[in-house]
């Protein structure tokens, strides 16, 4: 029978200051999903401009997601960001 332990791997990025990110990883689902072209396209170009690939950016996508959720849903409030000006933009999420 295979444990927890057994489906765990790591991930290890040497940073520029000579330490290390090690991040978990859990053992891993294969997932089809159809987009419409306009997501796919949005997606391709993230992952192109992070020079990472299409299924890294997804799953960043679904981590920040639900970072975000996660913090609106525990602590409430309202997610802004500033702009380099300084104007204030609010960002709303479809639930």
């Amino acid at each position: 029978m295979k444990t927890m332990e057994d489906s765990l791997s790591a991930k290890i990025t040497p940073l520029s200051d000579g330490s290390v990110h090690l991040q978990v990883l859990e053992g891993s689902q294969r997932l089809s999903v159809t987009l419409p072209q306009s997501s796919y396209n949005q997606l391709v170009q993230f992952a192109e401009a992070r020079g990472i690939s299409i299924a890294e950016a997804a799953r960043r996508a679904i981590r920040r997601d639900n970072f975000i959720q996660s913090l609106l849903q525990e602590k409430g409030g309202r997610l802004m960001i500033e702009t380099p000006d300084g104007r204030i933009s609010y960002i709303y999420f479809d639930e």
